[in-house]
């Protein structure tokens, strides 16, 4: 039996999400943690097979192009803020391993498809007592269950930040946060660079492609 709402829980994300966007822009003077949320509409939970996908796609656009600089940043700091046994640092890392999973074709030769596999085979054990779900109650088993890793961790990222906020060495961090945020350039950015240098060596190329394996 399923007892947590996954609508309840995703407004609870959403309400958290802002919580933390208020925050920043007052320690930061304007800048927000998350630049916006998805284009991609919010995922839907008729279907918990279906709604875990959108959920995964909706966080990795979520994750990696609105708050990755940011995100890192504070991912950093959990050890010291939260404890050294933390391991909600981890959740970004599995819904990227779980995006590879549902999106891509996995090479069984290959060293990093092999790792998102048990990584992800581990994720769904623990949450829904199989390796792969397969029926619509273990689906929904998983989807609550990134919903909650997705609540937790933004509760620890938001908890990070007030820490930072009551630190004795309060200006300092920001300024080494408004660094890292001012030197990072999303991967669009290299994709156009990649693309503009194999034109002029005459090579071809998926700038797509190759930004994703050195990026």
């Amino acid at each position: 039996m399923i007892s947590a709402d996954p609508a309840q829980l995703m407004n609870e994300i959403i309400d958290r999400i802002q919580q933390i966007n208020l925050l920043t822009i007052r320690i930061t003077q304007g800048d927000n943690f998350f630049s916006s949320l998805p284009s991609l509409r919010l995922p839907q939970f008729q279907h918990p097979e279906l709604g875990m996908l959108k959920l995964v796609s909706w966080l990795y656009a979520f994750y990696q192009e609105l708050g990755k600089p940011n995100i890192d940043f504070i991912k950093e700091r959990f050890e010291l803020y939260l404890g050294e046994n933390n391991s909600r640092k981890n959740h970004v890392k599995t819904v990227l391993r779980l995006r590879t999973l549902f999106q891509h074709n996995l090479d069984p030769m290959s060293q990093s498809d092999n790792s998102t596999q048990e990584i992800c085979e581990l994720w769904f054990k623990d949450v829904c007592g199989s390796s792969y779900p397969e029926d619509d109650q273990q689906w929904s088993l998983c989807l609550v269950g990134l919903l909650r890793d997705t609540k937790n961790f933004l509760v620890d990222v938001h908890k990070c930040i007030q820490a930072i906020d009551a630190d004795e060495a309060r200006v300092e961090i920001l300024r080494q946060w408004a660094f890292r945020r001012k030197q990072y350039h999303p991967q669009h950015e290299f994709d156009r660079v990649i693309q503009i240098v194999a034109s002029d060596l005459g090579r071809d190329i998926n700038p797509k492609k190759f930004s994703n394996r050195y990026l």
